[in-house]
């Protein structure tokens, strides 16, 4: 029967169309998780570095204490208070850093998520719309298979198709392919 093979064509048309879909999908999602992945390093380099020159902050601020310590004439507790003030001031540039640095990973890490959950909303609404093509030609092979019956004299029972049966039962029921 020449609509068994069409509508066979037809259906592999589409499952075909799906397959690239999905596949083209995936590769978009795959290549912008990498990208995204890619400026990671750049981040951590750059607060790395911020981290570095804190650093050397720090160390240059110690060095030069003693120096500014003396020349205000200052002693004992004070110079103590100095140091102690000196490392609270590193330790919280530092804090700052790495918290900055949490957060902008934190931001590619949801960027990541939210580009995959968006890939798999495309691909759920592209498989729909295939899916609703691809029963827009079954319905039109159908009603050109009942004419095509009509014509040649075969009697099935379309009545059943539309009454809520799965695709595979409507087939295997009626025989219509």
């Amino acid at each position: 029967n020449p609509y068994e093979d069409a509508m066979a064509e037809v259906q592999q048309r589409y499952e075909d169309i799906a397959a690239k879909q999905q596949q083209a999908n995936a590769l978009a999602v795959k290549q912008g998780v990498q990208r995204l992945e890619n400026q990671k390093y750049g981040i951590n380099q750059a607060y790395d570095d911020s981290a570095r020159q804190a650093y050397i902050a720090n160390m240059q601020g110690k060095k030069n204490l003693p120096q500014q310590l003396a020349v205000n004439g200052a002693t004992g507790g004070a110079t103590e208070t100095a140091n102690l003030g000196l490392q609270t001031s590193y330790e919280n540039n530092l804090t700052n850093i790495n918290t900055n640095r949490a957060n902008a990973l934190n931001d590619i890490d949801n960027a990541i998520l939210e580009l995959k959950n968006n890939g798999d909303l495309t691909a759920a609404q592209q498989a729909l719309n295939t899916s609703q093509q691809a029963l827009s030609a079954y319905q039109n092979m159908l009603s050109n298979k009942i004419n095509y019956d009509a014509i040649s004299g075969t009697n099935v029972d379309y009545s059943k198709i539309y009454k809520g049966e799965s695709f595979e039962q409507n087939i295997t029921n009626n025989n219509i392919i």
